[in-house]
């Protein structure tokens, strides 16, 4: 296969129907196995799903080659053009160690969060939900483009979780075109709008690759996914 090593970008619309609502209750700390209360329903069908039937969630990404591995201080050097590139942090060197290209990405929901808290808090969250969903798509997309398997891709790993400095969001942004999506860093190195999120996919063809995922090793006790990670190990 012939590696597209150019800045991508696009959109996905969402069709109302396809918004998981296990995303949703999670932010909302809800119960799974339980329906949303009436008003977050209403809220649902007034405020959010007429929006997402017509704001699509815009994307960038590119996919880059490992181009060398330095063990003694976790260090990930990539090929993406003149000068020198690297990532930093134990579990992302453990990831792309063994790997011959990882994929870097920005996902943007467009819209604003209302001025009432309460509503406010379920924008926030619905909009999150939304991203989410749209995640799963993005990653089936991005599988097929590259002509991959199910396992050959990873799950979504960030700056900010698993021991990455979230300083090493700019890295990721630097890479792309985020003010085409009026996306920007805060001072804390967060994503401006809130309703963004960054990434890195890594993918092999080898057999072995789901085993050499970190989450299998990692000793967190503080990581709800990597507790219970055999349930969550689709997780994007």
């Amino acid at each position: 296969m012939q590696i597209d090593r150019n800045f991508q970008q696009g959109q996905l619309l969402l069709d109302p129907a396809q918004l998981n609502l296990t995303y949703l209750k999670s932010f909302l700390c809800y119960p799974a196995e339980r329906e949303l209360p009436d008003y977050v329903q209403s809220f649902l069908s007034t405020a959010v799903l007429p929006r997402l039937a017509v704001t699509p969630v815009r994307y960038q990404y590119r996919l880059l080659p490992v181009k060398k591995h330095l063990e003694r201080n976790h260090t990930i050097e990539l090929s993406a053009g003149p000068g020198k590139f690297v990532f930093q942090g134990p579990v992302i060197y453990q990831l792309l160690k063994d790997c011959s290209h990882c994929l870097v990405f920005l996902l943007n929901l467009a819209g604003t969060i209302e001025d009432d808290p309460l509503q406010a808090f379920l924008s926030y969250s619905s909009f999150n939900s939304i991203l989410q969903t749209a995640l799963d798509l993005f990653k089936k997309e991005i599988i097929q483009i590259l002509s991959l398997s199910e396992p050959g891709l990873t799950r979504r790993f960030a700056p900010g979780y698993c021991g990455w400095a979230i300083q090493e969001q700019q890295k990721i942004l630097s890479l792309l075109d985020p003010a085409a999506m009026g996306v920007h860093l805060t001072t804390a190195q967060m994503l401006d709008p809130p309703h963004s999120l960054t990434g890195v996919y890594v993918f092999r063809r080898d057999a072995e690759h789901t085993e050499k995922i970190p989450c299998y090793t990692c000793t967190s006790v503080t990581c709800s996914v990597h507790l219970d990670f055999p349930k969550h190990n689709s997780v994007v």
